[in-house]
């Protein structure tokens, strides 16, 4: 099998240029940023997601995961709950966005190998992960009884006309919910809640 090609997609752009030049000058074969590419399975691909807003890298990860890319996230937050929320994503590599040039291709070589980096102290926190919420995020009565109609297969519809909200108004905060659980998805946010004891 050829060495993986390298697509870089994110913003600023000018982030995104330096990091293909610099992986240029590492001996990668860098792609530009047609999705073409992302349909053909004979191409070894390696995705860097550049320094998006979290939630944009997540669902990115979400599109990247059928295509069997080898993901590597440049996270702009990087916490444990970022790099959890990223691995469980998809990402192979994870790495902050202002990393060395170094500590980006050591996390591209690894994930290529099927190998994940992490810093030690991210390591420790997540080795004591518990399932719980993102830091500093609590669940309201309401929330919690959303999660709930959700999981016995109500549909966004029902919840609307149950609570006052427009069908619109309602998606936004299952959205917002999901983000709250550390997922991105009804089916992920149902899993997480079951987890944390919120649906029994």
């Amino acid at each position: 099998m050829s060495r993986a090609r390298i697509a870089v997609i994110g913003d600023p752009p000018v982030y995104c240029r330096g990091l293909e030049a610099l992986m240029r000058e590492r001996g990668y074969e860098v792609e530009g940023h047609d999705r073409s590419l992302w349909e053909r399975t004979d191409i070894p691909l390696c995705v860097l997601l550049a320094p998006l807003t979290h939630h944009r890298i997540i669902t990115l990860l979400g599109e990247l995961k059928a295509r069997n890319a080898t993901i590597v996230a440049l996270l702009p937050d990087p916490s444990p709950f970022s790099y959890r929320s990223a691995v469980d994503a998809g990402a192979i590599g994870v790495v902050p966005k202002d990393a060395l040039v170094d500590e980006i291709a050591r996390a591209v070589g690894a994930a290529l190998e099927g190998f994940l980096i992490l810093p030690p102290d991210v390591m420790r926190e997540l080795m004591h992960y518990s399932g719980a919420l993102h830091p500093g995020i609590e669940l309201n009565d309401h929330e919690i009884q959303w999660i709930r109609h959700i999981a016995r297969g109500r549909t966004v519809t029902d919840l609307a006309r149950r609570t006052g909200y427009s069908e619109r108004e309602m998606y936004r905060c299952l959205q917002r919910l999901y983000r709250h659980l550390g997922t991105n998805s009804r089916t992920c946010a149902v899993v997480r809640a079951t987890q944390l004891g919120l649906i029994e």
